[in-house]
């Protein structure tokens, strides 16, 4: 009797098992069709990467810069271009707001003179990729041999 009783109770137990692993699996599913469903996941995969994208909103600035210029000295200047992006965003494409904030919060971080860049990065961005609206989180510069090689971070 005792055996046929733990053996009910463990037919119970694995059952019971069972019906949990069923459950959160049908979860996962759902999830998995939750992100499938979202309009702008499709988007993603065919956009340019974020590296490519900032160096091309930049590719003026940075054809100004000599040829053996630093890694360091790119890298600014992408820093720069990200600020601005990022502050497009923020400030809903409006050029005068960016230009503004831009200048007022970098406090020493960019000499006075470099507003008119700042102004033409905002143009820039609004003209040729007002479409794209991934945040620039982060941009690194450096030589390797007598290439520059940017890695670059982005969100939606």
């Amino acid at each position: 009797m005792r055996c046929q009783l733990s053996v009910s109770r463990e037919h119970a137990r694995q059952k019971k098992l069972l019906r949990k692993r069923q459950k959160r699996q049908e979860k996962l599913r759902a999830r998995q069709q939750e992100v499938l469903a979202v309009p702008w996941h499709g988007v993603v995969a065919s956009m340019p990467k974020v590296s490519d994208t900032i160096v091309e909103f930049a590719r003026p600035l940075i054809d100004e810069l000599p040829d053996d210029c630093s890694g360091q000295r790119v890298e600014m200047v992408l820093n720069l271009a990200s600020i601005v992006w990022n502050m497009m965003l923020i400030k809903d494409g409006d050029v005068a707001e960016t230009v503004r904030e831009v200048m007022s919060s970098s406090g020493d971080i960019f000499p006075e003179d470099s507003a008119h860049f700042v102004e033409f990065l905002a143009q820039r961005k609004q003209q040729f990729f007002s479409h794209d609206l991934r945040i620039i989180a982060g941009v690194r510069a450096y030589r390797d041999g007598g290439e520059i090689r940017v890695m670059a971070a982005g969100a939606l």
